[in-house]
């Protein structure tokens, strides 16, 4: 089997409930919500395990969140054979959370040959912009 199937087949796995999460998505608590063709979502009821030391949800937690959309998306368009790994990504915050559901929805902004550009939105239960993050991605291709 190659490794774009394994991969593909993976992430359908985990959002049947056929195969656990990674396991730092399971420690923070980061739902994948699904993906489509250039666009993946993922949620966080995020509280108070969620925390900095002034009481708001830390970005790293934020920077996850994204994260993890943007592989839904950029999984969403890997061909046979391809997998991925993040060369960059820089993010902004917008909007403090304390605790509310956070969805992210990310969108592969253009794909070429090697690399995936890809934004990612995320709004609380309110729908107030929290951060934006972009990120660029590697396509690894198969070895001969």
């Amino acid at each position: 089997m190659t490794r774009a199937l394994t991969v593909r087949n993976y992430v359908d796995q985990w959002l049947s409930g056929e195969a656990s999460p990674p396991p730092v998505v399971e420690l923070i608590g980061i739902r994948l919500i699904g993906y489509t063709e250039g666009e993946g979502k993922a949620a966080l009821p995020a509280g108070k395990r969620h925390h900095n030391a002034m009481g708001t949800v830390h970005g790293g937690v934020l920077c996850d969140l994204a994260d993890v959309a943007i592989g839904g998306a950029v999984v969403s368009t890997l061909n046979e054979g391809e997998s991925f790994t993040t060369l960059g990504l820089q993010i902004e915050y917008y909007h403090g959370v304390v605790e509310s559901l956070l969805t992210a929805t990310a969108k592969v902004v253009k794909r070429g040959s090697s690399v995936v550009f890809c934004s990612c939105r995320i709004e609380d239960a309110e729908g107030n912009h929290v951060a934006q993050m972009n990120s660029t991605c590697l396509i690894r291709k198969p070895r001969s």
